[in-house]
């Protein structure tokens, strides 16, 4: 399916045009790929992206053409830093272990009317224990399950220190066995209640009053 559709379906059915903030975890396909037709779907005041990528891997030089073209702003993370959009704060933890695009990504931490979301992209089990033992994560409520709820996710570290309620598994029809049952598992383990992508649909969260 056309993600950016989806994506920009979704929005319209909302009444929404504009997006104020497109944060891309990484560049992989399956994460980035749509970003070049949604930004010509829907307007994009900022586009984020980790600061280490390949200058001649093609969706980057395509996502930077589009994003220059439509007078979308870039900003790329090399390091941690909090953005700032409305009443919505997010922590930006820039991870990065070797030259596996999947351990670049950016993990994000989302705070908005007493309401935490932690976004945990493709990270490993290393960048989960390296996370917890980095930074202080309690009174997470919701968990976007890393790397489509694959079996080397959601460690019991991690698990067991954020203490949230809801975990959402962003996830599709593929060959590789995700969500891996043990992850389910564990997650039901520690009190979570799953929601999924593949069986849910689009999956919403509002905390504010719009």
């Amino acid at each position: 399916d056309d993600a950016a559709t989806i994506a920009a379906a979704h929005l319209y059915s909302r009444g929404r045009y504009k997006v104020d903030v497109l944060l891309l975890s990484h560049l992989h396909e399956d994460h980035a790929g749509a970003a070049v037709r949604l930004m010509e779907m829907i307007d994009i005041g900022t586009l984020i992206i980790p600061g280490e990528y390949d200058d001649e891997d093609k969706l980057f030089a395509d996502i930077e053409e589009c994003a220059i073209r439509n007078g979308t702003e870039i900003i790329t993370i090399t390091e941690n830093c909090e953005v700032h959009v409305g009443d919505i704060e997010m922590y930006l933890i820039k991870s990065g272990f070797g030259s596996d695009e999947h351990e670049r990504c950016i993990l994000t931490r989302l705070e908005n009317n007493a309401f935490t979301l932690l976004a945990m992209a493709d990270a490993s089990r290393k960048m989960e224990q390296k996370l917890v033992q980095e930074y202080e994560l309690e009174d997470v409520d919701a968990l976007v399950v890393s790397h489509h709820g694959s079996k080397y996710s959601s460690t019991d570290s991690l698990l067991e220190e954020i203490e949230g309620r809801i975990a959402i598994i962003s996830v599709g029809q593929n060959y590789f066995g995700h969500p891996a049952q043990e992850t389910l598992e564990a997650l039901v383990a520690y009190g979570y209640n799953v929601y999924r992508t593949d069986i849910n649909g689009n999956i919403e969260i509002k905390t504010g009053n719009n």
